[in-house]
């Protein structure tokens, strides 16, 4: 086991700013998957072939569903870690500001 642990807080905030940034590109997708969607909704009529086409349990509009699910549930959770990949970072950043504050403290009293 290791006597050090080593945390570059930059790279931290990187990483977090990449994560955001494929987020970013999850929502401009799912923003174009809507409008897709919204814009050719019901075009296959209402008529047996229509109805078997968008009502049935593999359909059109299950699949629709779940395809727009999947993609705001995957960039809720990349949003979600660059939060907590930042966040962290800004943690240990002050818990070490902190600490260095009063190792210089104790030091000045001896």
């Amino acid at each position: 086991m290791p006597g050090k642990v080593r945390v570059e807080t930059q790279q931290l905030r990187a990483v977090g700013n990449n994560l955001e940034e494929v987020a970013a590109r999850f929502d401009a997708v799912l923003s174009k998957v809507r409008a897709a969607s919204a814009a050719h909704w019901g075009k296959w009529g209402d008529d047996e072939f229509g109805k078997s086409f968008a009502k049935s349990e593999n359909g059109y509009e299950n699949s629709d569903h779940n395809l727009q699910a999947v993609l705001a549930s995957k960039s809720a959770l990349l949003h979600s870690h660059s939060k907590w990949v930042t966040d962290t970072a800004n943690k240990l950043e002050l818990t070490e500001f902190g600490n260095t504050e009063v190792f210089k403290r104790l030091i000045r009293r001896h």
